[in-house]
């Protein structure tokens, strides 16, 4: 039970993050800092124990890291705040359906099947938003969407923070979601607890245009349980990021010795200028060969390539 320790990550004596250490192992933990906007300063981070449920806990800490996030995100609204005011239930501190905001969320009915915007502190038990002061409910099979626009083709990576509802008993957390890029399954989430954790999932090869983004309600562990409770996750900080495009001159790696299987509609997505070598390469059940790029394989995509040795020669004798 020594593990069981919560501390407080504070910037210049303003608290941004309670993070409860409820695991026996390292996990990433990303905590989105306030802009600074009057640089060069010097500001104090601060991890300040709080040990609220008592005794000899502690909680270790390593790898810390301070990172520039990238300009430029066409999600629009991806920390979904609203005006005050605006949200219609609970004193204002929560609705499902809410139409005011580049989202789409789902009415759902009788309190169930439902998404939409809340605030921190609220009826829905948002924990501490750690982008503004509201965040997204994603309450059993119900979804989230948005049309995104991109002005340039490339390859980007989706990221946002989650966090699981957790109600007076621990298990109504257990709720999982897919994350679907033009209806293609990117990612797969299942949240467990209330503290907020940073996740990211790489996008296909995307072109110019718009295309869809949604967050898909399984909810898998009731279901299989047969539980009718409304078990949700909380998403905040949705961002989309264009990764920094391979530099001519840099070598792809050697691979010599992995074999590489593609099920019947997967893409193998190579963003590098050269060629690399796989020991085998598989497509729905058929052993591929020789030199493989998008010019003349249908599930190649990107401006690389890749060889395959041939297996075997057949010589034919009439």
């Amino acid at each position: 039970m020594f593990h069981l320790h919560d501390y407080r990550v504070k910037l210049d004596g303003v608290a941004l993050a309670t993070v409860f250490t409820h695991q026996k192992y390292f996990t990433r933990v990303t905590i989105p800092l306030p802009a600074v906007t009057n640089a060069p300063v010097s500001l104090e981070l601060r991890f300040e124990g709080i040990n609220t449920l008592g005794g000899d806990k502690t909680s270790l800490i390593d790898d810390v890291r301070v990172t520039r996030l990238p300009d430029g995100n066409p999600v629009i609204d991806g920390g979904f705040e609203v005006p005050l005011g605006a949200l219609a239930n609970g004193g204002d501190n929560w609705e499902s359906g809410y139409t005011g905001t580049a989202w789409s969320f789902d009415l759902g009915a009788s309190i169930r099947r439902m998404s939409g915007i809340a605030r921190s502190g609220g009826a829905w038990p948002l924990p501490a938003a750690p982008e503004g002061n509201c965040g997204a409910f994603l309450q059993m099979d119900a979804q989230i969407s948005q049309t995104v626009t991109f002005d340039e083709g490339g390859y980007y990576t989706l990221a946002f923070m989650c966090a699981g509802r957790l109600r007076h008993v621990p298990y109504y957390c257990l709720h999982d979601f897919k994350v679907l890029f033009n209806g293609e399954q990117v990612g797969y989430v299942q949240t467990f607890d209330d503290t907020w954790r940073r996740y990211e999932f790489r996008l296909p090869y995307v072109k110019a245009g718009t295309h869809t983004l949604h967050f898909q309600g399984i909810n898998s562990m009731a279901y299989q349980w047969g539980s009718t409770e409304d078990h949700a996750s909380f998403l905040d900080d949705v961002r989309i990021v264009r990764q920094v495009p391979a530099v001519a001159g840099d070598g792809p790696g050697d691979y010599r010795n992995v074999r590489v299987e593609l099920a019947a509609g997967a893409k193998l997505a190579l963003d590098f200028p050269g060629q690399t070598r796989f020991k085998e390469l598989w497509y729905d059940g058929h052993l591929c060969s020789g030199e493989l790029d998008a010019s003349n394989t249908p599930f190649i995509t990107g401006a690389g390539s890749v060889y395959v040795s041939p297996k075997g020669t057949m010589i034919r004798v009439q």
